[in-house]
């Protein structure tokens, strides 16, 4: 009985810091959460309670929040397309 008490609080504790080494997997947050981060930000919210309330990087709330400022602050920012290149014509030797 003992172990099975035991067993379980391992699990959780395992389970709490599994879900706490989210950070770098995922390339690209979501609308809502740099939306999130801003509306932190603007509630005058330091960088570190804003890591801990989202749950993002350092890196990508400074990335983020450099991005609103930069825009001037009139709209949420997002990812903006690539530019398309146009491809080389290579011409036929034969």
């Amino acid at each position: 009985m003992d172990k099975e008490v035991q067993t379980d609080k391992w699990e959780e504790l395992r389970t709490e810091v599994l879900s706490s080494f989210n950070m770098g997997k995922n390339k690209y947050l979501s609308q809502e959460t740099i939306a999130q981060i801003i509306a932190l930000h603007s509630a005058s919210n330091q960088t570190k309670e804003i890591i801990e309330l989202v749950g993002v990087g350092k890196t990508s709330v400074c990335k983020w929040v450099a991005i609103f400022k930069k825009e001037s602050g009139c709209d949420t920012p997002g990812y903006k397309p690539r530019k398309k290149y146009p491809k080389k014509d290579i011409p036929s030797c034969y």
